[in-house]
């Protein structure tokens, strides 16, 4: 079979990467844009502040966090997807606390509440839990944060699109440092699987 012929996205093929003309940390961002971020962008650039489009934004979005979990972990999210989840974004979160992206009070929200409310409540119940709705409206400045209106929270997937690649691209150039054992081993356990 011509390693050209079968394609890992659009632009890299399998003989691209098992020729070296990129690596493997290419390959993810390439996977991580083509696949989720750039169609997100699509959703919310053509549909600003409409909560519809709001809630298939943020159903792109949750899509990179179990995948992501199994780089970080180096596992499999075979019957463990919530610890999956939860690990990248435990992940996620510290990053952007870091970077000082959320407030302190972010920290409160579990992320099994998180997987619960948006990823199950999405993926198997078409909607979000009540305790978390999507600001269409502008109405936060983070891409998470407390209602303290309404006793719940807000979260934004126009202002989360951008970190999430801010993140993605964060967490490659660590990577390429190599000099974090652990997470280059789990990385590449996860990609060469």
């Amino acid at each position: 079979m011509n390693g050209n012929i079968v394609r890992i996205t659009k632009d890299i093929s399998f003989d691209d990467l098992q020729s070296g003309k990129v690596d493997s940390f290419e390959v993810y961002l390439s996977i991580v844009n083509k696949w989720i971020l750039d169609p997100a962008e699509k959703i919310a650039n053509s549909y600003p502040d409409s909560t519809d489009f709001g809630m298939s934004l943020l159903a792109l979005e949750l899509m990179f966090f179990e995948p992501q979990g199994q780089f970080l972990t180096g596992k499999t999210s075979n019957r463990a997807s919530k610890k999956t989840f939860c690990k990248a974004f435990d992940h996620f979160r510290d990053f952007l606390f870091e970077k000082q992206l959320i407030q302190n009070e972010v920290y409160s929200l579990p992320s099994e509440s998180i997987y619960k409310w948006a990823r199950c409540g999405l993926f198997h119940s078409g909607r979000l839990a009540n305790e978390l709705l999507v600001d269409a409206i502008d109405y936060t400045t983070y891409c998470l944060e407390k209602n303290h209106i309404l006793n719940g929270w807000l979260i934004d997937p126009w202002k989360l699109l951008p970190v999430i690649k801010l993140y993605s691209e964060d967490y490659i150039s660590k990577l390429k440092k190599r000099d974090n054992k652990e997470l280059l081993d789990n990385f590449n356990s996860t990609f060469n699987r």
